[in-house]
């Protein structure tokens, strides 16, 4: 697998227990369908950033075609923004992958749990 900017191989890349792909030069990380919000909750367990699902939802995001191609299927991917500071996030539509750039997950997942986005924890309410 190949770095969708060009830059180099995509080898595996260990996040607590989720294995993803890093570009050994970039150091950009692909996450296949599922994997990213596997990644987050692994870091951060009340964090449940996509919550939402956003291709049941695209009409919600503004979707513009990517200057890049995903590395799992070759399909053209899109760009949407998310998030209170407009982090890019590039989609293929075909697999659901998902690529982040270089800081981009660590960043992303800092501020998300540190946001107004973040979850409020489960409660369990006890009957008397």
């Amino acid at each position: 697998m190949h770095c969708p900017k060009g830059h180099g191989e995509l080898i595996d890349r260990q996040i607590d227990v989720i294995q993803v792909k890093e570009c050994t030069v970039c150091k950009g990380l692909f996450f296949e369908k599922g994997e990213l919000d596997e990644a987050t909750h692994a870091i951060e367990p009340d964090l449940d950033w996509i919550d939402f699902d956003i291709w049941k939802h695209e009409d919600q995001f503004q979707m513009i075609p990517s200057a890049i191609r995903c590395p799992n299927d070759d399909t053209q991917m899109v760009t949407t923004k998310y998030g209170e500071d407009g982090a890019e996030i590039d989609l293929c539509a075909q697999c659901h992958g998902i690529w982040l750039d270089k800081g981009e997950f660590e960043k992303s997942s800092t501020q998300w749990s540190n946001s107004s986005m973040r979850c409020p924890p489960q409660t369990t309410s006890r009957r008397v």
